[in-house]
């Protein structure tokens, strides 16, 4: 079948989605929201460098690894909250039923679940490591990790336009802003307080914008499912479309209440490849674990995937059945009319049905949601890609002997310079034609190969130079190949829609996993490597001075005895829950504990993975079970409890421990004293 008759097939008829707001909301949005927050950010780095922490490339880069489990937790939910999150799981529900929502939260929380055994094995065997690529150059040499840096940077590149290509799409279809005004204005004001701050900066940033996207996120969802003239409850959802067919061919009796549908698990298994990919090869989910305080780490990643799994569940199923309910409504933006393919692809649904639920209100939540995505999402990226080319390009390939100060200066700059190139990129694709599909689509057959080696150099010792390269290289040259291949023989010809096609992105994405796992794990179990991890448990921390002002230096210690009678009233207040470890010396840690967090996130990892992969979906898949009114409605009303209780946790959790610091600056701002 061909690209045009595709395109055809679900646009015999169709209609343009009108922008329901004017412009100045989306500047008024993106301008104000976005310098509001970097003013806050500003003012809440130059209190943090009087009171708490001095702001150096240790600092910028791991936050001193002292971060505590709740905001952890927090930043990996931001860091993975992105348009891909918001949009693109109500696009799977939108064409394939309630089997979308499911698949799209399961498969991506899988990543994040196995990233819970390997934070806590970067602590053990390189907690001086400021990035995943050191490790790789210090065990494999530098012609290794130039390759695993090509698939970095190339991550970052994906991930940057399903972060600013998705959110800002919809914000211009919702407000008729400029695309290209969109994605420099909110990029412009993300570089304000990531240079100011570095990875701590996007911590607490990401705890504001999570707790405000909670928020929109119940309203929307409640507004679902129990106000509206054409809605009102679960039970109304399912009324109108018990007998809708769905989008997609492939679900049992065609029905949008059922887990039996074939393109469902199609769309799961290209977003687990995806998805995993754009995790264990992006650095901004390595810095969490490398920011986190080493007895913590595991604790925060299994925080974070149980928390974030409610999110892309909830409002992909609210959303997603909303908005094919409400076509036959006048108030849908394209009654009566379904959305075309083009419009699919680029996110619509979740906009469509806030629209037709509340108006402008919808509107205006949708552009709030998304604007928060962005600038939780591009600020990890920003400070990741900061550390990558500060210590991976700069030290290790032009200056070996750089100082604290002179990495500090990189990060600076390249923050500046990797947030305006993602913007020009966007804008790139955005001219091509590339839609937030196509990209989410295809990041596994790119990616999908170098994974297995990643994780693998991390946390096996009998991995090699030449099974690492191998799997990585063989791998993408085999997956690319499937792909292409699959794409012209399944669709008749090699273009952007029949490349973003679910059959031949999963070709590539199947051929990338085989391949380089059967290489990686095969000819090390033939040659092994038996390494003993010493030399990257050795990896320096550059910043000769511990980075709390408590310990920086004599003067700060001896301060004036109003500053002594204030630390008097704050008792027992810890600035970081573990100093800084000065030269790279690890010997404090408790490797005990850290086998016991490993063998522990191991085992909780594969319960959750047994759980959601394949104890609850595959038996209702079997069975062929249409669900009824009385089961969806039960269904919804988990789902909204599980929000609630995720939201309320990442919003109380932070505040519960750090109220010794909070207390702490608040005593301060009130005796003048900063």
């Amino acid at each position: 079948m061909s690209a045009t008759e595709l395109a055809a097939r679900a646009e015999v008829t169709s209609r343009a989605f009108d922008a329901p707001l004017p412009q100045s909301y989306g500047y008024g949005i993106v301008l104000g929201l976005g310098f509001a927050f970097a003013f806050i950010q500003l003012a809440l780095t130059y209190v943090q460098s009087r009171r708490t922490v001095k702001l150096t490339s240790e600092e910028f880069s791991t936050a001193s690894r002292s971060l505590k489990p709740g905001l952890v937790a927090v930043g990996i939910t931001s860091a993975w909250t992105h348009a891909t999150t918001l949009l693109q799981s109500s696009v799977g529900v939108y064409q394939y039923g309630v089997s979308g929502a499911w698949w799209y939260a399961a498969s991506s929380t899988v990543c994040i679940a196995i990233m819970a055994a390997l934070a806590a094995k970067v602590k053990m065997n390189a907690n001086g490591a400021h990035t995943f690529l050191e490790i790789v150059e210090t065990r494999f040499g530098k012609g290794t990790h130039m390759v695993f840096a090509f698939y970095a940077f190339l991550c970052a590149l994906l991930t940057g336009a399903n972060v600013l290509l998705g959110s800002s799409t919809t914000i211009h279809t919702l407000t008729g802003m400029p695309i290209e005004a969109v994605m420099f204005l909110t990029v412009t004001s993300i570089i304000l307080y990531v240079r100011s701050g570095g990875v701590r900066a996007s911590f607490v940033m990401d705890y504001l914008h999570t707790m405000i996207m909670f928020i929109i996120i119940w309203v929307l969802c409640f507004t679902v499912y129990t106000k509206g003239d054409e809605l009102g409850s679960p039970g109304a959802i399912w009324d109108i479309l018990r007998d809708v067919p769905v989008l997609k061919a492939g679900n049992f009796k065609n029905s949008y209440f059922t887990m039996r549908s074939n393109q469902g698990i199609i769309f799961g298994a290209n977003n687990l490849v995806g998805g995993s990919s754009a995790v264990f090869c992006n650095q901004a989910y390595w810095q969490r674990a490398i920011s986190s305080s080493p007895k913590s780490t595991t604790k925060a990643y299994m925080l974070g995937g149980l928390t974030w799994f409610s999110i892309p569940l909830v409002l992909g199923t609210a959303l997603g059945l909303s908005s094919r309910a409400l076509t036959g409504f006048e108030s849908y933006p394209t009654y009566p009319y379904v959305l075309t393919t083009a419009q699919q692809s680029s996110g619509l649904p979740a906009a469509a049905a806030a629209v037709a639920l509340m108006g402008k209100g919808g509107a205006v939540c949708l552009v709030l949601m998304l604007f928060m995505a962005i600038t939780s999402a591009v600020s990890a990226e920003l400070v990741a890609i900061a550390s990558l080319i500060s210590y991976d390009v700069y030290r290790t390939h032009f200056k070996p002997n750089a100082t604290g100060a002179q990495i500090l200066t990189v990060q600076h700059w390249s923050t500046i310079g990797w947030g305006l190139w993602s913007a020009v990129w966007c804008v790139i694709l955005y001219r091509a034609g590339v839609t937030l599909s196509w990209v989410v689509y295809i990041q596994g057959v790119i990616l999908g190969s170098s994974m297995v080696p990643i994780c693998l150099t991390v946390c096996w010792s009998k991995l090699n130079k030449v099974a690492a390269l191998s799997g990585t290289i063989v791998g993408s040259l085999c997956s690319l190949t499937a792909w292409l291949v699959s794409a012209y023989k399944i669709y008749g010809e090699v273009t952007v829609a029949t490349t973003g096609q679910a059959y031949a992105t999963i070709s590539g994405c199947a051929t990338a996993i085989v391949v380089s796992t059967s290489l990686s794990v095969g000819i090390s179990l033939i040659w092994p490597a038996n390494y003993d991890f010493g030399a990257t448990k050795n990896i320096q921390i550059l910043d000769d001075a511990p980075s709390t002002i408590e310990d920086s230096d004599s003067d700060e210690k001896t301060a004036d005895t109003s500053e002594k009678r204030l630390d008097k009233d704050v008792e027992a207040v810890d600035v970081t829950e573990v100093p800084a470890i000065p030269n790279g010396h690890i010997d404090h840690l408790d490797y005990d504990l850290l086998h016991r967090n490993y063998r522990n996130g191991c085992i909780l990892s594969a319960i959750f993975i047994f759980i959601n992969i394949i104890l609850i979906p595959f038996p209702l898949f079997f069975s062929e079970y249409v669900w009824s009114r009385k089961f969806f409605t039960a269904y919804a009303v988990i789902t909204m409890i599980w929000s609630v209780g995720a939201g309320i946790t990442l919003i109380v959790m932070p505040l519960y421990e750090g109220r010794g610091q909070i207390a702490y600056v608040l005593r301060a701002v009130y005796r003048r004293q900063l």
